[in-house]
């Protein structure tokens, strides 16, 4: 991942479980994301875009990430293991 506040799927899983009061029992967001699916998530997100607004229309990297399988957990460099 590139550099940042966030470096890594386990920084944003816990900084939205900390930070922005994410269902705990989720794992957090990128967590919740893995077990509900990309596919889903992005099928789920445009209807909700359609009917609300773009702002919850998914990124070109979701929908990619979607297309392909892919998961930002199985896309990191290296995942710790405490």
């Amino acid at each position: 991942m590139e550099e940042g506040i966030v470096t890594s799927p386990k920084d944003a899983d816990i900084g939205s479980i900390f930070g922005w009061g994410f269902a705990p029992y989720s794992g957090g967001v990128i967590s919740f994301l893995d077990f509900v699916g990309y596919d889903t998530f992005v099928a789920t997100a445009d209807k909700l875009a359609d009917t609300y607004g773009e702002r919850f229309r998914p990124t070109d990297k979701l929908r990619a990430m979607a297309a392909n399988g892919e998961s930002y957990y199985s896309n990191a460099k290296e995942l710790e293991v405490a």
